[in-house]
């Protein structure tokens, strides 16, 4: 929540010099004002309790500088409500054409998801995977292929819910490398 929020603003807000590489925003508090309404099973965050003012709302602050991210989210959290965080970033990510994948957990029951859970890690290996950032088998039996970056991510085992969305880099028109001819 906290983490997730903290790590989004690097990944947005940091020096281009300092700034990761990618993010990975698993259940992340991007509106600092989230929850919002009574159904929250927490107070939102408010700037003269501490926390970090509405202006410094993730969502807010992406540019098309902000590093590729990978979401995880949950429909039915009560913390860190998707709809009010994960899909707001993922909005803005999209109008900035910044790469990313987000991993949407639609099972009523699952609740605030704390800790790591296949639905999201499985999506998020294999996109960590494309990038270089990771490696190994997925069978051990099998060596590493790298992947082709237009692959589907891997299916998920378990029965639950999920639904995850991709966003790929624009691909950049290469430059005229051609030297100019120069006439006596």
């Amino acid at each position: 929540s906290a983490g997730g929020h903290l790590a989004s603003y690097a990944g947005v807000r940091s020096p281009v010099a300092i700034r990761p590489g990618l993010q990975i925003l698993v259940y992340p508090s991007i509106d600092t004002l989230t929850p919002h309404g009574e159904d929250g099973a927490i107070d939102p965050w408010f700037a003269d309790m501490g926390y970090p003012p509405t202006e410094e709302s993730t969502h807010l602050l992406v540019t098309s500088s902000a590093a590729p991210a990978f979401l995880a989210g949950i429909t039915t959290d009560e913390y860190c409500p998707s709809a009010e965080n994960t899909d707001v970033f993922a909005k803005k990510l999209e109008e900035h054409g910044v790469p990313y994948e987000y991993a949407l957990h639609t099972e009523e029951e699952h609740g605030h998801g704390c800790g790591v859970q296949d639905w999201w890690r499985l999506p998020c290996e294999a996109w960590l995977r494309k990038r270089g950032f990771a490696f190994g088998a997925v069978d051990a039996d099998e060596p590493e292929q790298p992947e082709e970056p237009d692959e589907e991510p891997e299916e998920v085992e378990d029965t639950a819910a999920v639904e995850v969305k991709k966003k790929k880099r624009r691909k950049k028109k290469p430059k005229n490398t051609a030297a100019a001819e120069v006439s006596p």
